[in-house]
This record gives structure tokens, C-alpha cells and sequence, in this order.
């Protein structure tokens, strides 16, 4: 098993999380969302290549947060 962990600073992104946590856990790998003072995923994997996948997918999503917020700060 392989584990690893992504702290992202702003949590203004956990709403748009919510309905993403059930679609980040795959067959071969799981990822839990905590909430503190960050955002903290921790992603548990059989293989690398899950692990893989699923830091990809939790990429993905933080950089449609980071480019919407930018569209809308900028107008």
C-alpha cells in the first residue's frame, strides 16, 4: 500500500470538493478530504500507477479552481 498526502491552502475550494470525493475514489486507490486550516488529501494506493491516477485527477480539479477564480478576480 502507498500513501501520500496533497495540503492545498485555500479552502474556499472545499464546497466544489464535496460532490468530487465520492469521484476521487477509484477501484485500486481511496482519497479523504480533511479540512483544517488547508485542505488535506490523503490518498491511499495498491499500486503506483493508482496513485498516480488519482494525484492527476485531484491536479485536474485544483487547476479548474485555480483558472475559474483567476476568470472571476480578473472579471
Amino acid at each position: 500500500m502507498m500513501k501520500s498526502t496533497i495540503n492545498f491552502n485555500d479552502t474556499r475550494i472545499y464546497p466544489c470538493l464535496i460532490p468530487e470525493e465520492k469521484a476521487l475514489n477509484f477501484k485500486r486507490s481511496t482519497c479523504e478530504i480533511k479540512i483544517n486550516d488547508k485542505i488535506e488529501f490523503i490518498i491511499k494506493a495498491k499500486d503506483a500507477t493508482a496513485l498516480r491516477a488519482t494525484t492527476f485527477a485531484i491536479k485536474n480539479l485544483l487547476l479548474v479552481y485555480e483558472k475559474t477564480r483567476k476568470v472571476i478576480e480578473n472579471g
